[in-house]
């Protein structure tokens, strides 16, 4: 087989996601601002134009950008503030050259707003031969050629290029996204999110992830601290949440700034009995799910946690509204071994229906 279209057969795919953890998938970020839901906004120049993400033509009153075959950035237009988080999230693209070519072209557009982007480290490698065991990580920003990135509202950026045989192994897990006229996102990857947090916590994130998701987790001393630690939180194979202790972050006590990430996990209802049962779910009333009842949680197959704790002691950790969803969630993409054709023929047509 060519290198570059290796792939993962469905049972590959499905032993994959086993070995990495209850929590099995990084969907979406969801960004708040102030912007009409019209092609002249800041937010769509830098998210469709600019990033290349594609249109999901199912959703017209907010911008949903497609990339990567199956991620997403909610764009939550019409909000009250424009959210800039407190994170980097990374992602790769095939050609540094054609994308910063390609947001140079809207920089005229976006003159008044915090846009900006600059190569860094143009005289290094890229990540093209970054090995297969380290792609859901690219901690060094002074290793590796990439761009880094604020979009219009200073949320960062980081793009780095794809790996070798990552898109075509990305490609294999499951199925994709709708995309506006066939045309997919430019980026082909999402390999994860970086949250700097104050000295102390990475333990008890990591306690939290492990006791109420069954998430895979990895905590590291930072090399050039005795006392630092990194939290990696495996969201399948390819992707982690990375929470990061910085000194820099001391004074940070992890109050909520109104941003979510979406996930999906196993073992829906054990989970959600033991967030329930510690009063730790929580409801968005921005948003139409319910997750006051099991009943609720079920008929929508997915509920909400806003506060990190420890479980250990309860103590407060963070705040990080996680927007989770059941593998058996019909926005599921992943390969799975335990879905009828019938369910996954109705599952095709809840996908496919315009919002």
């Amino acid at each position: 087989m060519n290198q570059e279209g290796v792939t993962w057969n469905k049972e590959q795919v499905i032993q994959a996601f086993e070995n990495s953890g209850n929590l099995k998938f990084l969907e979406h970020i969801n960004l708040s601002n102030i912007e009409k839901c019209t092609e002249e906004a800041p937010v769509y120049i830098f998210y469709i134009r600019g990033l290349q993400c594609s249109r999901d033509p199912r959703l017209a009153y907010h911008f949903w950008a497609n990339f990567a075959g199956r991620h997403q950035f909610h764009l939550f237009t019409n909000q009250s503030k424009n959210e800039c988080i407190n994170a980097t999230i990374y992602l790769y693209v095939p050609d540094l050259d054609a994308i910063e070519m390609s947001l140079a072209s809207v920089a005229d557009k976006l003159i008044d707003t915090k846009f900006a982007f600059e190569r860094v480290n143009c005289d290094k490698e890229t990540t093209c031969e970054y090995p297969e065991e380290k792609w859901h990580e690219v901690f060094d920003t002074m290793t590796y050629n990439h761009l880094k990135v604020n979009d219009p509202y200073g949320n960062e950026l980081r793009l780095y290029v794809t790996p070798r045989n990552y898109n075509s192994i990305n490609n294999s897990l499951g199925k994709t996204l709708p995309m506006t006229n066939g045309t997919q996102g430019v980026a082909q990857g999402f390999p994860f999110l970086l949250y700097p947090c104050r000295p102390g916590i990475a333990l008890g994130i990591s306690r939290f992830f492990e006791h109420y998701l069954g998430a895979k987790t990895v905590v590291s001393k930072k090399n050039d601290h005795e006392d630092l630690y990194r939290t990696s939180v495996f969201c399948g194979p390819l992707q982690t949440i990375v929470f990061d202790e910085q000194e820099s972050q001391r004074d940070n006590r992890g109050e909520y700034d109104g941003h979510h990430v979406c996930v999906h996990i196993g073992r829906f209802k054990e989970f959600y009995d033991k967030a329930y049962s510690d009063s730790i779910t929580w409801n968005n009333v921005l948003f139409f799910d319910r997750c006051d009842t099991w009943f609720e949680a079920n008929r929508d197959q997915q509920y909400r946690i806003l506060h990190l704790i420890d479980p250990v002691d309860k103590t407060f950790l963070m705040s990080f509204e996680l927007e989770i969803r059941s593998t058996q969630h019909y926005r599921y993409l992943i390969h799975r071994s335990d879905v009828t054709p019938e369910e996954e023929a109705a599952n095709e047509l809840l996908r496919n229906k315009h919002l």
